[in-house]
């Protein structure tokens, strides 16, 4: 639809995404945020737009000064109906998230909702008798909510991930064996990874990016015992243990510790890791980075806008370079964060 100039589409970054869904919640009038500044996203570039349809309507995003410093306005934008899911559902409607892999912003999405009058649906594998779901595990209380549907399929309407109906490893019911994790076998990405295994200091805290870095470099860290040394995080709030690759990025087995994509976000604005390691479709030799529009594809990942507080060290992993295109760097490259520029490409 995108692609067909069907709707809107407007690419914004996830992490701002989510801080305005609490600004919505408080009912300010949006979000300033130094992040996506010089990338797509920046109103002076091309705003976050995503096709020729969007291209035509005036700009979403605000470039502003303020106290004489850049930023770029978020604007609140209304809601009219929000869909969540859940685990549980009681009989006055209060939610749970007990078998979801990620905490997400399931509740700031909600707050928002409530304040535009918008309606709040959602879907659950359970429902149960009122009073029994401690109120500790409640994610989302009843009165919240509209409207409950019990799914009937949870096999195939309800899965935990694209690829898994269901893993209590995944939501961290349980901890499996390291045995039963098989080791990549040796080709071209994993060579790619052992690359950027070496520039990890002991002691450092690590964000991986989709693609070729979360599909790798945690299963390297983990094959190589180095988990003891590092601290591995992805931007949907999981720490630690062995992250699921490919269409289920953002999940993990044996986690330390999960919070929310909000506190997550957070985080890693006010400079909490100290170096990221980035997928990339595109990459030329000053290390500006497309991950966002592919030829006639929009994968629209949450682009790589790199707050400019985070002193971190930003890794590219590229499979390839574009056809023909001789670079003088290496294809996995590593750049301190100031020199970043990820034009069109954010988590933050």
């Amino acid at each position: 639809m995108i692609n067909n100039n069907e709707v809107e589409a407007w690419c914004l970054p996830q992490g701002q995404i989510v801080h305005l869904y609490s600004a919505m919640a408080a009912g300010l009038p949006g979000r300033l945020s130094p992040v996506g500044l010089g990338t797509f996203v920046d109103p002076r570039i091309e705003g976050g737009r995503m096709n020729a349809r969007t291209r035509e309507r005036p700009n979403l995003i605000e470039h502003v000064t303020f106290r004489g410093d850049e930023y770029l306005f978020y604007p609140a934008l209304p809601l009219d109906v929000v869909i969540v899911r859940g685990t549980h559902a009681d009989e006055d409607g209060n939610l749970t998230t007990d078998e979801e892999v990620m905490k997400l912003e399931v509740l700031h999405a909600v707050l928002a909702a409530r304040r535009y009058g918008a309606k709040v649906l959602a879907q659950v594998k359970y429902r149960v008798a009122k009073g029994s779901l401690h109120p500790k595990s409640i994610t989302v209380p009843g009165n919240l909510i509209d409207a409950i549907v019990v799914c009937e399929e949870p096999q195939t309407d309800h899965r935990q991930t694209s690829s898994w109906a269901f893993d209590p490893a995944l939501c961290g019911d349980i901890q499996l064996p390291a045995a039963q994790n098989a080791p990549l076998p040796l080709d071209l990405r994993k060579l790619i990874g052992r690359i950027a295994c070496r520039y990890l200091p002991p002691g450092c805290v690590i964000n991986l990016g989709t693609g070729i870095p979360n599909d790798v470099i945690g299963a390297i860290i983990h094959e190589e015992q180095l988990g003891e040394q590092v601290t591995i995080t992805v931007e949907s709030g999981i720490y630690g243990g062995q992250q699921a690759g490919g269409v289920d990025f953002g999940i993990g087995r044996n986690l330390s510790a999960m919070i929310s994509h909000q506190d997550q976000m957070l985080y890693y604005n006010g400079a909490g890791v100290d170096i990221t390691f980035m997928g990339a479709g595109e990459m030329d030799p000053h290390g500006h980075v497309n991950a966002t529009r592919l030829g006639a594809s929009c994968p629209a990942r949450a682009v790589l806008s790199i707050s400019p507080r985070m002193p971190a060290t930003s890794c590219s992993a590229p499979l390839l370079p574009p056809k023909g295109w001789r670079s003088p760097v290496n294809t996995g490259r590593c750049i301190s964060a100031a020199k970043a520029r990820c034009v069109n490409s954010s988590p933050g």
